[in-house]
């Protein structure tokens, strides 16, 4: 810690305290020291608008030194134990305590700010709803999307209007029908099918989650074939349309072949489409022509810029808006398709040597929704953990999820958290009440 004007003062008594000239140093990686410039200004007292006291003035030297102080001490720092933290932390309040009499001078003497001012409260913090909340919801999960926010808004008082994407609004009425079979109150739960148009609005808080273009790291230790279909099974579930599926897999170059083989064959073996309502089926279609085009666009361009299709890269059938699993080799980290989110059947599949370049590579992305790593060394999957992600999976992977964590993205994949007892935070307003003794 760097504290820019604060003194250390060694006596408690008031009274000898006014007798003592004070000068302030700055406290720069743990010691009190002169301000490079040498500059002072002056603190005055308002009670007598006499100098109380000579402070010395950090300049851009100062403020650089205390920063480079603070980046070195923040590995070590991280890395400590809660308890170890703690520790510091009770230290530092029960020294404070013994020093009151001096933090009650000093303030004095700067800001006028009376001794005397110890009021006793009553202190107490409420949650309170904010009342009616807008809900936009994605296609991919219509009924789960809609759960997601209604549960939340009920348990906290609040009301909500849902609006429905226009690819998949029926099954939500499903739950409207159910809620109306209850006896919900009416007008607490409304889910209207609509178009977008333009609306007046106003921005109280948000949850957002926007998408994601999640890595996946395959060391050469990890079992093979746990990793290939827990990856061939992330990017196929849905037809590749989830938001948390592993799009980009990293394997260890020495293990290259033998695990494009296994994904290969676990891709094909549940990559297998047809009609959703027949028994049997695992993989549909895309949800419509507008995102069979964009998948298909994705794998196009892939082909023009001459990237190696190791599996697939076309559409399948005659019929229905289809997409062949696809696995596309060696990709640059500035292609469209390494970049942007496909919501497809297509799987990035390149190699690596170095963990901290791969990790590098797995968090060059805008995206930070979910992550993974297959290893069996428990410390090198700690290190890689520290993904750029709001989610991260060791030794398995998405739709891998559970409702007693939070649940939500990094960077452009969003704000806020769902599921959880985080996942009320943002569906509540913070008030402090103070009943003065």
């Amino acid at each position: 810690m760097s504290i820019l004007i604060s003194p250390p003062i060694v006596s408690d008594n008031i009274e000898q305290l006014k007798e003592l000239p004070i000068k302030n140093r700055l406290f720069i990686n743990g010691e009190f020291v002169t301000s490079k410039s040498r500059k002072t200004f002056s603190g005055i007292y308002p009670t007598t608008e006499k100098v109380s006291a000579q402070v010395f003035e950090a300049g851009p030297e100062d403020v650089d030194d205390a920063v480079a102080a603070a980046k070195a001490a923040f590995p070590a720092w991280s890395e400590l134990g809660a308890l170890e933290r703690a520790k510091y932390i009770f230290k530092l309040a029960d020294a404070l305590e013994k020093h009151l009499p001096e933090l009650g001078y000093v303030d004095a003497i700067t800001m006028g700010k009376p001794v005397d001012n110890d009021y006793k409260f009553v202190n107490l913090t409420f949650r309170q709803p904010y009342g009616v909340y807008a809900a936009i919801t994605p296609w991919n999960v219509p009924v789960v999307m809609v759960t997601q926010k209604l549960g939340p808004a009920l348990i906290t008082r609040n009301t909500l209007v849902v609006k429905l994407s226009e690819k998949a609004p029926l099954s939500p009425f499903v739950l409207a029908k159910c809620c109306q079979k209850i006896g919900l109150p009416k007008g607490v739960d409304q889910p209207p099918q609509e178009r977008p148009s333009r609306r007046r609005r106003q921005s109280l808080t948000s949850t957002i989650e926007l998408g994601g273009k999640s890595p996946l790291i395959v060391f050469d230790d990890a079992d093979l074939e746990k990793a290939a279909r827990a990856s061939a099974f992330s990017i196929l579930v849905g037809s590749g349309q989830a938001c948390i599926a592993s799009s980009r897999v990293f394997v260890q170059s020495t293990i290259a072949d033998e695990f494009t083989k296994a994904l290969k064959t676990t891709m094909a073996q549940l990559g297998t489409c047809g009609d959703p309502l027949a028994a049997g089926t695992l993989r549909g279609p895309q949800v419509d022509h507008l995102q069979f085009g964009r998948v298909m666009g994705f794998l196009n361009e892939a082909k023009e810029s001459g990237l190696e299709m190791v599996m697939g890269g076309d559409s399948q059938g005659e019929t229905g808006y289809f997409v062949q699993p696809t696995i596309i080799k060696e990709v640059p980290e500035d292609a469209t398709v390494f970049r942007e989110e496909v919501f497809g059947p297509v799987v990035i599949l390149n190699t690596f040597d170095d963990e901290e370049a791969v990790l590098q590579s797995a968090n060059n992305t805008s995206f930070g929704l979910y992550a993974s790593v297959f290893t069996k060394d428990v410390s090198r999957a700690l290190r890689v953990a520290k993904f750029e992600a709001g989610n991260v999976g060791v030794n398995c992977t998405s739709p891998t999820l559970l409702l007693d964590m939070p649940f939500g993205g990094w960077k452009q994949s969003g704000e806020g958290k769902e599921h959880s007892k985080y996942g009320t935070d943002d569906w509540k307003e913070l008030k402090s009440i103070y009943i003065a003794l």
